[in-house]
């Protein structure tokens, strides 16, 4: 029942590395469930117009494909915004494999190397005038490259001027907050999560990441809490 047509969910080493919400609190209209938790914005999805998708339970799948190596799914869900002539979401995983640290003492050459994955994701929107690809990656921290993050000293997503839990601005932006924005980023950067200990399982000596490399022209980004 979540307005999150094309809402990916990401599972790696055992670990839920983008985790959905899930079930509400409460199944009522209990104000976190209606800003936040069935909330387009909350989900690993593009929002359209500033607005929740439209409810509806249809999609088309174009592609569905695996090969050694290669993943490939296409979806069509164009029917989640009446303004989107085209809504789809193209996902490949790739095998990356991992280098292995140089031979030394102690340490035999040959074998095979852990296999990491690579997720390249290709979101296709034609309609609207707004475009918002909203990703929630674990608990923890981010450390950006390429970016310069200010800091909005007020206010929420929603606005400086707008407060936490606020009924202004479009639905849900105002529940995020401590807002660090770059007006004016680059083509090309990435942002790199450090998934908390404690997180779901997760010890201290895990080090586990979530790495995200955006390769598109944006008119901003933001990360929030």
């Amino acid at each position: 029942g979540h307005a999150d047509h094309l809402n990916f969910d990401l599972f790696a080493f055992g670990h839920w590395l983008a985790p959905d919400h899930g079930y509400p609190e409460f199944a009522t209209t209990w104000p976190h469930r209606r800003a936040v938790t069935i909330n387009t914005l909350s989900h690993n999805t593009v929002v359209v117009d500033r607005k929740p998708q439209d409810r509806g339970y249809g999609g088309h799948t174009r592609l569905f494909q695996q090969l050694p190596g290669l993943a490939v799914v296409q979806i069509d869900a164009r029917d989640a915004y009446p303004q989107a002539k085209e809504y789809t979401r193209t996902m490949l995983l790739i095998d990356a494999p991992r280098a292995l640290p140089p031979a030394g003492p102690g340490r035999e050459t040959g074998g095979d190397a852990p296999a990491n994955t690579y997720l390249v994701d290709i979101f296709q929107v034609t309609g609207g005038a707004d475009h918002l690809y909203s990703f929630h990656g674990p608990p923890g921290d981010i450390a950006p490259t390429a970016l310069a993050l200010v800091a909005q000293v007020e206010g929420t997503y929603a606005g400086p001027s707008v407060p936490f839990r606020s009924e202004q601005g479009p639905v849900g932006y105002s529940w995020w907050y401590g807002v660090r924005r770059d007006a004016h980023p680059p083509v090309a950067f990435t942002l790199d999560w450090k998934a908390q200990a404690g997180y779901r399982g997760l010890a201290a000596g895990d080090n586990l990441h979530l790495r995200f490399h955006s390769l598109t022209a944006l008119s901003d980004v933001a990360l929030a809490d």
